[in-house]
C-alpha cells in the first residue's frame, strides 16, 4: 500500500519523484498526446499517495505538458501543427539570442567542451533519446554563457514542449539531422567569432527541424481527417435505441 505520511520532508520527495516520473514519461513520448493520467495510477506505481501526483500535474500544467479540463482530469497535452510551428519560431529568436550573447563568453576551453558534446552526440546517432540528451547538453551549454536565467528557462521550456512532436517525427524518418544545418556549422560560427553569423546559424538550425516536424504533423492530421470522418458518418448512421417507456 501506498504510503501517507504527513512528513512534510517525505511528501516533498514523493512530489518531485511523481514529478519527475510523469514529465520523462511525456518528453521520451511513453505518454502520447491527449493521454490522460490518472493520479491514482501514477500513485500505485511508485507506491506513493495519489496527493503528490495531482500536485505533480497542476505543475506539469503550469508548464504546459499537461491540460487539465474539467470532467476529463489530466491529459498530456497535444499541440495543433500550429502551435507547435508558434513554439519553433519563438525558440529560434531566443536562442540565437542567447547564443549572440553567449559568444564573447566562450573560451578556448569552452571550445574544446563544446567540441566534445558535438562529437558525443554524433556517436550517438544510433540511439534517437540518447542523441536527445546529448542535443540538449550541447545547446544547453552555449545558452548558459549567455548568463540569462529567465532566457533559459524560456528555451528549456519550449524545447520541453516540442520534444514529443521530435521524437515522433525523428521515429518516422529516421533522421536526427536536418540537411546543410549540423551542428559543424555552428561550431565554425563560434570558432569565427562572428556574433551575426552564429545568430544567423542557430536561427536556421532551428527553423530547419521545426519545417520538418510541422510539415511531418500536418500530413498527419490531414491523413486522420478522413478518418474522424468516416467514424462520425458511421457512428451517425447506427439504429437508435428507443428507450422502453
Amino acid at each position: 500500500m501506498p504510503s501517507h505520511s504527513t512528513d512534510p520532508s517525505t511528501a516533498t520527495q514523493a512530489y518531485w519523484q511523481a514529478y519527475g516520473h510523469i514529465r520523462n514519461k511525456i518528453l521520451s513520448g511513453e505518454f502520447a498526446g491527449g493521454e490522460r493520467i490518472n493520479p491514482a495510477d501514477i500513485g500505485d506505481e511508485l507506491g506513493i499517495s495519489r496527493m503528490p501526483a495531482r500536485e505533480a500535474l497542476r505543475q506539469l500544467d503550469a508548464e504546459g505538458l499537461v491540460t487539465i479540463r474539467p470532467n476529463r482530469g489530466a491529459v498530456v497535452t497535444e499541440l495543433t501543427p500550429a502551435e507547435v510551428s508558434e513554439l519553433f519560431e519563438m525558440r529560434a529568436v531566443l536562442e540565437a539570442l542567447a547564443a549572440r550573447l553567449a559568444l564573447p563568453h566562450l573560451t578556448a576551453d569552452d571550445l574544446v567542451e563544446l567540441e566534445t558534446l558535438r562529437q558525443r552526440m554524433d556517436r550517438a546517432r544510433g540511439d534517437v533519446k540518447l542523441w536527445i540528451q546529448r542535443h540538449n547538453e550541447f545547446h544547453d551549454f552555449i545558452v548558459a554563457h549567455a548568463s540569462r536565467p529567465r532566457l533559459a528557462g524560456d528555451i528549456r521550456r519550449m524545447r520541453d514542449a516540442l520534444q514529443p512532436h521530435l521524437l515522433l517525427y525523428i521515429d518516422v524518418y529516421k533522421a536526427t539531422e536536418m540537411s546543410g544545418f549540423e551542428h559543424e556549422t555552428m561550431m565554425d560560427a563560434i570558432r569565427s567569432k562572428n556574433a551575426q553569423l552564429l545568430e544567423l546559424c542557430v536561427r536556421d538550425h532551428v527553423m530547419s527541424a521545426g519545417d520538418g516536424v510541422i510539415a511531418f504533423l500536418e500530413q498527419r492530421q490531414a491523413a486522420a481527417a478522413p478518418r474522424r470522418g468516416r467514424a462520425r458518418a458511421a457512428v451517425a448512421a447506427e439504429p437508435k435505441q428507443v428507450m422502453a417507456p
